[in-house]
């Protein structure tokens, strides 16, 4: 699973962007995970980036699966839109008719816990001013979210097919519903 949005800060410098991906059941109420093994009140999934080290590895990465260089940061001028992958830490969540994803971008880690609490948390931010989301046109951002569906029947072929399951890419695009 992956993000892809552009996006740019008024000050520049550098951006950490958080993503996390909610389920929503059918009446629209959050539906809580694990997470950091120690609570029970967090999204499906998360990725996280710092915009000065977006560049990708090619060798590595995939369409799925965007894996960073590190290689040298690269500042974000002022205002400037840049293009960030976000890998989204693969999930495995069963999903009814009439339940949602609910994608989230911000600034900050999704869940906050007391400092009394141990768990990962990224308290050096380099923002310095609210980040953009930028969409439509040149701009399309989105979060493409790969999906494991049975097959229909047992012409597809292929060792997927002999085990009765087949991959399926769906990319949702825009603000959710």
């Amino acid at each position: 699973m992956k993000a892809r949005l552009f996006m740019s800060a008024k000050a520049g410098g550098d951006m950490d962007v958080f993503v996390a991906v909610w389920k929503l059941d059918a009446n629209g109420d959050p539906v809580y995970f694990p997470i950091h093994a120690l609570h029970d009140d967090g999204p499906i999934t998360l990725g996280w980036i710092r915009a000065s080290h977006r560049e990708l590895d090619k060798a590595r990465s995939t369409d799925v699966r965007p894996v960073l260089a590190h290689r040298e940061g690269r500042a974000v001028a002022p205002g400037e839109v840049v293009g960030l992958e976000i890998e989204i830490w693969p999930p495995g969540t069963h999903f009814d008719a009439g339940e949602k994803l609910l994608p989230l971008v911000q600034g900050t880690d999704v869940n906050k816990y007391s400092n009394e609490v141990l768990y990962p948390r990224h308290e050096r931010s380099v923002n310095r001013s609210l980040h953009e989301v930028h969409t439509g046109g040149r701009y399309a951002s989105y979060l493409q979210v790969p999906s494991v569906t049975p097959l229909e029947s047992s012409d597809a072929g292929g060792e997927a097919a002999s085990k009765g399951i087949v991959m399926r890419r769906a990319t949702a695009r825009g603000a959710p519903s």
